[in-house]
């Protein structure tokens, strides 16, 4: 049985993250998975970018495929951090799958989404 998805590599990293700055504004696309492996490298991403001046950070969810609750937790320790350390955090929805735990958890009123 052949499918029309390409196989990823096995030592294909689960989670990508292309970064582009401009000012003071960090975008961050993700693309893959967000889940119990890979939020410590999302969260040391952002931590850099914040020790290199970026006082507003988007993450862009378009490419996430799934996110677990730790992804999520780790989302709104993000935005309440926003709130106390005053940088600006801006979530870019995600897929239908991605939005539907924004939906389901009831947090997709409280966190900051914009269009692209």
């Amino acid at each position: 049985m052949t499918s029309s998805e390409p196989t990823p590599p096995p030592n294909a990293p689960l989670l990508r993250m292309d970064v582009a700055t401009a000012d003071d504004t960090s975008r961050v696309r993700l693309v893959g998975e967000l889940d119990l492996s890979t939020v410590p490298e999302l969260q040391a991403r952002v931590a850099a970018l914040r020790a290199g001046g970026s006082t507003r950070v988007v993450l862009d969810l378009w490419e996430l495929d799934f996110i677990d609750s730790t992804g999520l937790r780790m989302i709104l320790e993000l935005h309440g951090e926003a709130a106390r350390d005053g940088f600006t955090l801006a979530l870019m929805p995600g897929g239908e799958a991605v939005q539907r735990v924004f939906d389901v958890t009831g947090t997709a009123d409280v966190l900051p989404f914009i269009e692209g």
